[in-house]
């Protein structure tokens, strides 16, 4: 820990960035207990654990670590799309766990895919639904399924010829300052330009406030696509001043946005 500060002196935060870090529960646990037994004062964030794996002990290391976020992988909260990705588990399963996260004073983090294997505007919809229809703060993340070689779900889009073998999809997307985007390619059912606005209507549903960083895009979108009511909605309803406040300073220092689009906002 000592190190740490001597080499880092301005780190406050602890990151663990993991597709599934508590796929080995027993791994998880002892890397908790580890940290809270050396005293780190660092802030702990664990990004992407799943739902069916939190269990008792698990969530009072995650009280005992004062943890700051904790992200949640769902991908989709269509039946039919969460089926066809195959995770293992269940979409009552998850519910269930998110709402007592909430009751134990958590505020969880969502990670929504959209264009996934499956999807289509009809799926994303019902998605939002299950997304929307969860009681309690949340935040959530709609992000856009890109193809990696070598996955199961690449050879479905390569098969279906949405995707050609070869694809590699763009590395610099998902910035907080340029939302909403485009789907990284056109599949047989669901195009760049439906992911598009599917990825807007659901930040509006579920009111993000990283849309103030492209609001000018994002109303004049709306003023095309005839979701000016959710557009005010979310104008109305969102934490905007709380995230100028308390999550561009953060936000800034990390990279993911730029003063310039402050002021150009």
């Amino acid at each position: 820990m000592s190190r740490i500060k001597q080499l880092f002196p301005n780190v406050h935060t602890i990151s663990i960035i993991d597709d599934a870090f508590t796929t080995n529960l027993k791994h998880a646990k002892t890397f908790l207990k580890k940290y809270i037994e050396d005293q780190y004062p660092f802030k702990v964030t664990i990004f992407n654990v799943r739902a069916d794996h939190i269990d008792q002990e698990l969530l009072l290391l995650f009280q005992a670590v004062k943890l700051e976020t904790l992200a949640i992988g769902i991908e989709s909260g269509d039946e039919s799309v969460f089926k066809l990705v195959n995770k293992g588990e269940k979409l009552t399963k998850i519910k269930e766990t998110i709402l007592h996260l909430q009751e134990v004073g958590f505020t969880p983090w969502l990670n929504m895919v959209i264009g996934l294997p499956g999807d289509s505007l009809q799926c994303h919809a019902r998605s939002m639904d299950w997304v929307t229809d969860i009681p309690g703060k949340k935040i959530v993340q709609w992000l856009h399924y890109a193809p990696f070689r070598n996955t199961w779900a690449y050879e479905y889009f390569v098969k279906e010829g949405s995707i050609h073998d070869g694809f590699i999809p763009p590395l610099m997307s998902g910035r907080y300052d340029k939302l909403p985007e485009e789907g990284h390619f056109n599949a047989r059912a669901f195009s760049k330009k439906e992911k598009l606005l599917a990825q807007l209507e659901a930040y509006l549903r579920t009111l993000a406030p990283i849309l103030i960083l492209n609001e000018a895009k994002v109303k004049q979108l709306c003023e095309e696509n005839n979701l000016m009511a959710l557009y005010d909605e979310w104008k109305k309803k969102a934490p905007i001043e709380d995230f100028f406040k308390k999550k561009i300073p953060a936000k800034i220092e990390k990279g993911q946005i730029s003063d310039w689009a402050l002021i150009k906002n």
